[in-house]
């Protein structure tokens, strides 16, 4: 494949920014290296106030351009042959199609990001082609929208974005260290590299914008325009549900020992009914704004799939588009490999179904949380929760703020919500009932062909939306009336 025509103008760019920088850096510390040397020289004097604020200015301008060593630690398991050969098979086909070599090592790393680099040898000579896909790519995208998003990280290797892009990378951090270093020192010594810097991060984030168009172009024209406006949406959607994710379901999980399925369990939670309308709301306010900051490295997506359907490319003729997931038959070793690499030496992690995470994982935190909140007197039949809620003197009005800008009110409501539900939730399992749960649902308590969600019953007793009346009527419709609540 042809090389793109402005690599030369954007080489050539980068290498006049970068010298641009290191002359202003190295004129301005031999400027002040001099001003003592010239003032003993011609003035036969010597000040040593300036002389030691020129002296430490040049040193801390030289200390911060000098070049640092790049060392590279793999960022996750690699991903081999053996155990992802469609994967394997498809980069090959991708690297065929472009002229570029096929990356040595493919990575799977834990962020919601695909990368190409070139790392290792000397100033870049002998560097080798690298790759990593997020896990969170391999779980929530389909084949052929993986495909897309691996033709546009090609695309970087086609316009040369992965060999100048440490150039600039390597000034951009020298820029940094000097503004960060001279701060400390001197405000007048650090305004030229706050305007050069300024002036530098516009620039090459503004080439950054037109290599992501160039990249995107190849995607579509590789994996077909429908494919690339897929990934860029599915992304989106990917993007804002991965910190959720680790977060609220993850994490929890991990932090008793258990390790669940990761992919797996990142795919139910796209898909979850009280997810994913929440997701649909945040891809549709992204693609709303077609804003682009001077300083952002990426266009608007909304720019970005209007470049893609320009294009006017047919679609192409293909089969079913299965899950990216199908690529990788080996992901189970591999997700095992990044949780240990995630967790650091010496932890290990017990497998777990979803499905048993409720009994396992959430009954322990219920019985920790509720013991830090009012209860109902033990033995009080699950009938008078009503009357309970209602009572001042076990939960009264106002509570002390937990989070920032709650009112004492909204702390109190809250606390009733978390002590009812905890509370409904325990005695229940206490009575035989099972906790049952799963990526991105909510929490319910169920026995044999019933169910019941002690959180959203929680909170509609304490707004008072559940009377006494209806509520008895619900104890006696699930048969648990007078089940008694327990100590915590």
């Amino acid at each position: 494949m042809k090389q793109n025509p402005s690599l030369a103008l954007r080489a050539v760019l980068a290498v006049l920014l970068e010298t641009g920088f290191y002359a202003l850096s190295i004129g301005l510390a031999a400027l002040l290296a001099a001003v003592p040397v010239l003032e003993l020289l011609v003035a036969e004097r010597l000040h040593l106030k300036l002389a030691l604020f020129c002296l430490v200015g040049a040193g801390t301008i030289v200390w911060s351009i000098f070049p640092r060593r790049d060392r590279f630690s793999a960022p996750g398991p690699e991903i081999s042959r053996e155990e992802a050969p469609g994967l394997h098979a498809l980069v090959d086909e991708l690297a065929a199609a472009t002229g570029q070599p096929a990356p040595e090592r493919i990575y799977l790393v834990p962020d919601a990001n695909a990368w190409v680099a070139r790392r290792g040898g000397f100033m870049g000579i002998g560097a080798r082609p690298l790759m990593g896909i997020g896990i969170p790519f391999v779980a929530g995208l389909g084949a052929g929208e993986l495909r897309a998003v691996l033709a546009h990280e090609f695309g970087h290797f086609v316009g040369g974005d992965v060999r100048l892009g440490p150039r600039i990378w390597r000034t951009r951090a020298a820029i940094e260290r000097s503004v960060e270093s001279l701060g400390k020192r001197s405000g007048l010594l650090q305004a030229p590299f706050l305007a050069y810097g300024r002036l530098y991060l516009r620039i090459t984030q503004a080439v950054s914008r037109a290599q992501e168009f160039a990249a995107d172009a190849l995607s579509a024209r590789l994996a077909g325009p429908a494919a690339a406006a897929g990934a860029l949406r599915s992304t989106t959607r990917i993007s804002a549900a991965h910190e959720l994710y680790w977060g609220n379901e993850l994490g929890p999980v991990l932090s008793r020992g258990f390790a669940p399925p990761l992919a797996e369990g990142f795919r139910r939670y796209l898909e979850a009914p009280a997810i994913a309308p929440a997701l649909a709301a945040a891809e549709a306010r992204e693609l709303e704004s077609d804003a682009t900051g001077a300083y952002d490295s990426h266009p608007s997506t909304r720019a970005r799939l209007d470049a893609i359907a320009a294009l006017g490319l047919p679609a192409p003729a293909g089969g079913e588009d299965g899950p990216a997931a199908s690529l990788v038959p080996g992901l189970p070793a591999l997700e095992a490999a990044l949780l240990a690499r995630l967790a650091g030496e010496g932890r290990k992690f017990e497998p777990l179904a979803w499905e048993s995470t409720g009994e396992a994982v959430w009954l322990a935190y219920w019985r920790e949380w509720a013991k830090e909140l009012p209860a109902p007197p033990a033995g009080t039949p699950l009938a008078e929760a009503a009357r309970l809620a209602a009572d001042a003197a076990l939960f009264p009005a106002e509570a002390e703020p937990t989070r920032e800008g709650e009112t004492p009110a909204e702390a109190a409501r809250s606390r009733k919500v978390s002590s009812l539900g905890f509370n409904l939730a325990l005695a229940l399992r206490a009575a035989g009932w099972t906790a049952a749960t799963g990526p991105g649902e909510q929490l319910r308590l169920v026995s044999g062909d019933k169910a019941f969600d002690p959180f959203e019953a929680a909170a509609a007793l304490a707004s008072g939306e559940l009377g006494d009346e209806a509520w008895r009527g619900r104890c006696a419709a699930l048969g648990f009336a007078e089940v008694p609540f327990t100590a915590a």
